[in-house]
């Protein structure tokens, strides 16, 4: 389970170790616990993985409060937010006029959170997987 912690909302996911994603959500930050809890008994994740941005602490801390037993691990945010607009326009390519105007240039119509938690989890596979080889 992975989540990229923000004020107002965050990006969950479960993603697999061979990176398909089981699940993605933005939840409201007030609603943290009760969405982390269903997730818990969901999908009963191994890990839980916590973006390392400005409200990574407090959100790990409502975790804790919740659940002690899995292993609770930090991820480098840096360039998260980036790659998840990428992952959403290759997912949601434009369409009509839209199409020739470049996605650098372009919001997305929805907030990517859920993308963020995404390419959070897939670092830490990614690196992990880097680190058994080494």
């Amino acid at each position: 389970m992975s989540l990229d912690p923000g004020k107002d909302k965050c990006g969950l996911a479960v993603v697999s170790d061979l990176l398909e994603v089981k699940y993605r959500k933005v939840v409201s930050t007030t609603n943290i616990e009760q969405e982390l809890e269903n997730v818990l008994v969901t999908f009963n994740p191994e890990k839980i993985l916590v973006g390392s941005g400005t409200f990574s602490r407090k959100i790990r801390e409502r975790i804790r409060n919740i659940q002690q037993e899995l292993p609770l691990e930090v991820v480098d945010e840096k360039h998260s937010t980036e790659e998840a607009r990428r992952k959403y326009f290759r997912e949601n390519p434009p369409r009509g006029l839209w199409w020739f105007i470049p996605t650098t240039l372009q919001v997305p119509r929805e907030p990517v959170d859920d993308y963020a938690a995404i390419v959070l989890a897939e670092k830490y596979f990614i690196e992990k997987k880097g680190s058994d080889v080494a």
